[in-house]
């Protein structure tokens, strides 16, 4: 997974997560504190991770990092 957080004028980055280190995030907290599943009735475009699942992955120590400072111009 290819992960890219903004934060204009601030420090952000680009982020590869690879498949075993998203497998073990997934069997550690499970699947109701990884997967955040649409409600029901509405017209998602998908399921979401949650943010404890996204901090988890990126700050895995397998997880590749390039820090990056975004300037708005």
């Amino acid at each position: 997974m290819i992960f890219v957080q903004i934060n204009w004028n601030n420090l952000g980055g680009l982020f590869y997560i690879p498949k075993e280190v998203q497998i073990e995030v997934f069997n550690n907290i499970g699947k109701d504190n990884y997967i955040k599943l649409p409600k029901a009735g509405t017209n998602p475009r998908g399921a979401e991770i949650t943010a404890l699942a996204l901090k988890t992955l990126v700050n895995h120590n397998n997880t590749y990092k390039i820090p990056i400072e975004w300037k708005k111009k």
